[in-house]
């Protein structure tokens, strides 16, 4: 499966283990809540996908790269305790609570909730001390004598053998206890992921043309050789930093992020292209309808005269700076509904804007939600509009509001409500409107 395929699975998983009834009581028997591992090459995305669930189920997360533990980390501490049997004292070895358990009742605590995710990466290269507790833990879900809460879910990462040469197979008992989900790296869904996420057009314009060149991961010369989807993102970050400070690209910087010869050479000849096309073409002049007819002729008549490759690289412009204005538009949209949410709020009480006031309380439009502005006259005694203080001036609160009227403006005001919807696709502003379809996505 993809990525964004997995992601899924992961959810359904989540709520299918999570599912209580009306006493509080798990439906699905904690006994048979295989733990799920993503097992997949480096770099496509798996932990991330992880973070994202969480944080889109709500729950806690508590992650541990499992390469950089002990067996103390997962088991505890031994300490001599004095215990009496059959009437006679004896010194016996016991353990200190578990780090890693430890840690979840600290999330537990933190947050209030008392479920989670516990997420153990490259969970099959851990250390040889380790590994017989790990697979006591996938089997058992304890840690010596520290068991994992009810309640919270163990996922694992890791990668295969042939990507990793210090990991250890898990035997058949072990993985009959598991669901594996193997993970397989995906151009389309990448590609799906780097347009919502604003990556660098000449990224999505190359893998569009060169899709072969996404994923590579071999050994040249007893060097490894990786191009991976992390590798691309990074890559795509950098460039955006660079032109907008102006800095100049080479292809060894290409290099540190693509790490195959051939691909970097390729991609960084591409990428000058790119920006000599940008150049001439002028596409952000055409498309903000600044350019005169004769010079949009010409850029017409250049582009039926370039190759395949011109073309190609041209609607990767044409695309990018679409994306652009479309990213621009949608903030604008989402602050502009927040506007509507605040102004309503406050007319709702009664507050009153120069020259503009809520309506009365059984008067046109008072029952549909959304007070409609229209002039008022200034009453007599009362505050000049023009020389009032700030845009907001109180006013009367309504005796009894009706059904339609709007809840308490938000406490910090306007402020709070579009500080929050500033990047497009990635956040989630209170002022953003639930349907729109340029937000929601598998990866976001």
């Amino acid at each position: 499966m993809h990525i964004c395929e997995a992601k899924q699975e992961l959810a359904n998983t989540l709520r299918a283990y999570l599912r209580r009834d009306e006493t509080g009581a798990y439906l699905y028997p904690t006994v048979r809540q295989r733990p799920l591992l993503l097992m997949g090459p480096p770099g496509i995305g798996k932990t991330a996908i992880v973070s994202q669930i969480a944080r889109e189920e709500g729950l806690p997360l508590v992650a541990y790269t499992m390469t950089h533990h002990t067996r103390q980390s997962a088991v505890g501490l031994p300490q001599i305790k004095e215990k009496t049997y059959g009437g006679k004292a004896y010194a016996v070895t016991e353990y200190t609570m578990s780090e890693i358990i430890g840690a979840v009742y600290d999330a537990m605590a933190a947050t209030g909730k008392d479920q989670g995710i516990l997420f153990l990466d490259e969970i099959n290269c851990v250390s040889e001390t380790l590994a017989p507790t790990m697979l006591q833990f996938l089997q058992n879900k304890t840690f010596g004598t520290h068991a994992l809460p009810e309640g919270w879910v163990i996922v694992a990462a890791g990668n295969p053998p042939e990507y990793n040469k210090s990991v250890r197979d898990f035997d058949i008992v072990t993985l009959d206890r598991l669901r594996v989900l193997n993970i397989r790296p995906e151009v389309e869904t990448f590609l799906d992921y780097a347009a919502r996420h604003r990556l660098h057009g000449a990224v999505l314009s190359y893998l569009g043309l060169k899709p072969e060149r996404f994923y590579h991961v071999s050994r040249e010369e007893a060097e490894p050789c990786y191009v991976t989807a992390r590798g691309w993102e990074d890559l795509s970050v950098l460039l955006q930093s660079y032109e907008v400070l102006d800095l100049p690209v080479s292809q060894e910087l290409a290099a540190e992020f693509l790490n195959f010869e051939e691909t970097a050479k390729d991609f960084y000849g591409y990428y000058r292209l790119y920006r000599k096309y940008g150049r001439d073409y002028g596409v952000k002049e055409l498309l903000s309808g600044e350019a005169e007819d004769g010079t949009r002729r010409d850029r017409i008549a250049m582009a039926r005269s370039g190759d395949f490759g011109e073309r190609f690289t041209l609607v990767g412009l044409l695309l990018e700076q679409l994306r652009r204005l479309a990213w621009t538009y949608t903030r604008l949209d989402r602050q502009a509904v927040a506007l509507q949410v605040c102004l309503k709020a406050y007319l709702g009480q009664g507050g009153r804007l120069r020259g503009i006031s809520a309506p009365e309380e059984n008067g046109p439009g008072y029952q549909a939600g959304i007070p409609p502005l229209r002039p008022r006259r200034a009453e007599s005694g009362g505050a000049d509009p023009k020389t009032a203080g700030g845009i907001f001036n109180g006013g009367k609160r309504p005796a009894a509001p009706g059904p339609g009227s709007a809840g308490p403006l938000p406490e910090g005001g306007l402020s709070e409500v579009l500080g929050a919807s500033e990047s497009p696709g990635r956040g989630t502003g209170r002022g953003h409107r639930p349907g729109n379809r340029l937000l929601p996505g598998c990866l976001r």
